[in-house]
């Protein structure tokens, strides 16, 4: 079976969580194959736990 593993994305930024506004005006945590933004080369990407059955990983920038 080839099924491509969704995840939820916490991307930090300093002191703050970052958000993905929807198309209708809500936000929400990133969702995806892959982050919604490019992580540099030396980015240590955290596996935290499971949510809705989907990883959650976390990174800074």
């Amino acid at each position: 079976m080839n099924q491509t593993a969704q995840s939820w994305w916490f991307i930090f930024y300093k002191d703050q969580l970052l958000l993905e506004k929807k198309e209708d005006g809500i936000y929400a945590i990133p969702c995806g194959e892959s982050s919604p933004i490019v992580i540099k080369e030396k980015t240590t990407v955290h596996n935290i736990t499971t949510l809705e059955g989907k990883n959650c990983k976390a990174f800074s920038l």
